[in-house]
């Protein structure tokens, strides 16, 4: 009788060993080589070990406009800011069907801004890659790309230029569940940053500290709308079905900007949606929440700190008031939510300190619970952008004439009274702008 091959054990564990060595190396190659604009937000959130009670969902407004760590401040609601760069309202869905994996959200927040558009993504389809690019492959991420580039209106947009060629060669399942075919030659741009990300601590908001001009609008009749059967909001229609079959409550928003015609009919049409389908709707552009001359980022649409955190409060209190969330701040299971507010608060000091715009700085005082002492030329703080930023601080201020062309701002806690920053600007009447600004250390100011 022969005798049986015997098979030695090293030669099924040596090919084994190495294909697990080599997926762990793709892995890891993937990560380095993928853009972190997207995962630098996104991973804290899959990491979120306290239960996040609202999602915020929709576009670059949105990051902008709304502060999580404010709403904890405040009322003690967890929260994070999920929106994405350009999110047309598919994606926003497909972004709520990927945080249900990590989250049971009591509430979602989606904005309707970009609910207009016919296609399900933004035309530039890299600032969608980017949103999911730190979710690993599962069910629910196949099913987004098998939608998401199933995408009708393409051909049209296409046909039209609104949508490039070289945009269209990027929109392929494989590279959006495999990021490293679309990343991998991007070697030659790598920095520290991409071997070691400085990773989201705003919840995933933006920390926006312009202040600008905003453009004209006027506003029109709330009977101006578009169809209702767009893409955009069908997919309204379908977050707001799944959200009941989960038990979530849903809650449409418009955040405020000085929006133009077909952003206000944009606006007027999600309001018949969610009239539609019993979706609370909150319009920002027929309320008085923001000032415009003092709350944006840029003249077109975002918000900046100011905006932000105004929004946030009106927010705030809509949801402490309607949606029956539970106040979080002291529970010992919420304790890094305390530190990640104190960090931000920190964070918020050095941006304070760092800045050398007089109307930046004039903003970023107004809604602090600082004591301000102020020593102005009554030129300077009678020209008009510079008027409407010292009335929209909240705080008490200690007003007294200064030298002329010069605007200093010593900045105390209240408590304490030890000082934040003292600071002397020097502005220019003529160029509208801030030319110097000088920092005075130590608590002798004003002495």
């Amino acid at each position: 009788m022969g005798r049986k091959a015997r098979i030695k054990p090293g030669r099924i564990l040596r090919p084994l060993i190495f294909c697990g060595l080599l997926c762990v190396l793709v892995i890891l190659a993937a990560r380095i080589l993928e853009r972190k604009d997207g995962p630098v937000r996104t991973v804290p959130f899959m990491k979120e070990k306290a239960g996040i009670d609202v999602l915020f969902l929709g576009t670059s407004h949105v990051m902008d406009g709304i502060y999580p760590l404010e709403l904890w401040d405040e009322y003690g609601i967890t929260s994070y800011n999920l929106a994405s760069i350009q999110s047309n309202t598919a994606e926003s869905y497909w972004i709520y069907k990927e945080a249900l994996r990590y989250q049971k959200p009591k509430v979602v927040v989606l904005d309707a801004s970009r609910s207009r558009m016919r296609l399900k993504t933004s035309s530039d389809f890299v600032k969608a890659q980017l949103a999911f690019d730190a979710y690993p492959l599962s069910e629910t991420k196949i099913a987004a790309a098998r939608d998401l580039l199933d995408d009708e209106s393409l051909p049209l947009m296409l046909e039209s230029g609104k949508v490039t060629e070289a945009d269209a060669d990027t929109r392929r399942i494989s590279s959006f569940l495999f990021n490293l075919l679309l990343y991998h030659s991007r070697w030659k741009e790598l920095t520290l940053n991409d071997f070691l990300p400085k990773y989201d601590t705003l919840k995933g908001s933006l920390y926006a500290m312009n202040v600008a001009v905003p453009k004209k609008y006027e506003q029109i009749p709330e009977s101006r709308v578009y169809g209702t059967g767009i893409a955009g909001y069908e997919y309204i229609r379908k977050l707001a079905a799944d959200c009941r079959e989960n038990g979530i409550t849903l809650i449409l928003t418009y955040l405020p900007f000085p929006a133009n015609e077909a952003q206000q009919k944009e606006a007027n049409t999600a309001a018949l949606v969610a009239e539609e389908e019993g979706i609370p709707f909150i319009n920002f552009l027929r309320m008085d929440v923001v000032n415009y001359d003092t709350d944006c980022h840029d003249r077109m649409s975002h918000l900046n700190v100011s905006g932000a955190k105004k929004v946030t409060s009106y927010l705030g209190k809509y949801l402490a008031d309607n949606c029956g969330l539970s106040d979080h701040r002291g529970d010992p299971a919420y304790g890094s939510w305390e530190t990640d507010y104190e960090a931000y608060r920190a964070y918020e000091e050095e941006a304070l300190c760092a800045n050398t715009n007089l109307h930046q700085y004039l903003m970023l005082l107004s809604a602090e619970p600082y004591d301000i002492r102020i020593e102005a030329d009554p030129a300077v703080l009678s020209e008009r952008r510079i008027s409407a930023l010292y009335d929209n601080i909240s705080s008490g201020i200690e007003l007294s004439e200064g030298d002329p062309g010069t605007v200093r701002i010593e900045v105390r806690r209240p408590g304490d009274g030890s000082v934040v920053d003292d600071v002397t600007f020097t502005y220019s009447m003529e160029e509208h702008k801030s030319i110097e600004a000088v920092r005075t250390k130590g608590d002798d100011a004003h002495d």
